[in-house]
């Protein structure tokens, strides 16, 4: 991995010699600057699920698949509606990763992935592999759906562990 540099025989330290467990810990508050509550697991399969987009719909892939740019473009538009169900979650990963430099802005949003952001996705797609190897998914983000919180949507979701 990336992040490798930084680790050592009990855990991970910065620049500064803070010291990170695991390889998790350093990306979600080093690298992100997120604190490690609730659900950090989640937040960087969904991270790592966005960065992919950029990864998997490079905007001149359409040209070397001999598709149509509208083609190209409703599959696109697709995969990014489903991951994330509205234009302001969608929006502000794409200001976020521009903003830690994992993506270049270009002429307009999403961009691409910068060297920094290839990387970051690299070490995401193996720290967040599942105990088989297979990469963990985070299927429908969002979604934690309880009794409670049907009955009362005020309620906060509680999650299932």
């Amino acid at each position: 991995m990336h992040i490798d540099k930084f680790k050592k025989e009990d855990g991970y330290y910065d620049e500064s010699e803070c010291f990170y467990e695991d390889a998790e810990s350093f990306i979600q508050t080093k690298l992100f600057g997120f604190c490690g509550c609730g659900y950090p697991d989640d937040n960087l399969i969904y991270v790592r699920d966005s960065m992919r987009l950029l990864r998997n719909f490079r905007f001149s892939e359409h040209d070397e698949k001999n598709e149509s740019w509208e083609e190209f473009y409703k599959r696109y538009r697709t995969a990014v509606d489903n991951h994330f169900k509205s234009s302001g979650a969608e929006y502000f990963m794409w200001y976020w990763l521009d903003e830690k430099g994992y993506t270049e802005h270009g002429g307009s949003f999403p961009g691409w992935l910068t060297v920094e952001g290839e990387e970051l996705l690299d070490d995401l797609e193996e720290t967040t592999k599942t105990e088989d190897g297979a990469a963990g998914s985070c299927g429908n983000v969002g979604e934690h759906p309880t009794t409670q919180q049907e009955a009362d949507p005020l309620v906060l979701p509680t999650r299932k562990r």
